[in-house]
């Protein structure tokens, strides 16, 4: 939503220039998830040298690239099913600030995972890795709505 402003800016002021990533253990470029954008199968989210995968095997690991690939949290959702390659995932931000893990089940998205904070009274527009390597959730005002509390997914703090 920001980037699609400053795209718009460059564009009418006539200077699109291409810039390395800043970033460069992040080769697909992007920190946040907005509503409704989806990470399937081995897509990811990077800020820094914090890498969030949404691995093939079901399974959220977030990495730091900058000491050896280290994982520094893990959903525990890795699937335990034979031709684990075939199935599909996807990590999604819902509007009610819940981050949830799906797969793909005899033709049906089953939730198979949550952050359990979501609510109706909240409104959410994306969610990111900050420069810290933790995830947080933000509304659509700009305002923290919920924060990863240190290495713990479900241990978040909800905000306001």
């Amino acid at each position: 939503m920001r980037l699609s402003y400053f795209f718009t800016f460059a564009v009418l002021v006539g200077t699109v220039t291409a810039v390395d990533p800043p970033f460069p253990y992040c080769y697909m470029g992007r920190s946040e998830l907005e509503v409704g954008d989806i990470l399937t199968n081995d897509e990811y989210l990077c800020n820094g040298p914090y890498k969030l995968v949404m691995q093939s095997d079901e399974n959220l690991v977030l990495y730091d690239m900058s000491a050896e690939n280290k994982i520094i949290w893990a959903s525990g959702t890795a699937s335990n099913m034979p031709n684990v390659e075939q199935i599909q995932v996807q990590l999604t931000l819902k509007p009610d600030a819940n981050i949830a893990i799906s797969i793909l089940f005899n033709g049906k998205w089953i939730q198979k995972w949550s952050t359990h904070h979501g609510s109706p009274n909240r409104s959410a527009a994306w969610m990111e890795i900050d420069k810290e390597g933790q995830m947080a959730v933000y509304d659509i005002h700009e305002q923290l709505v919920w924060k990863m509390k240190g290495n713990d997914l479900n241990g978040g703090i909800v905000i306001g």
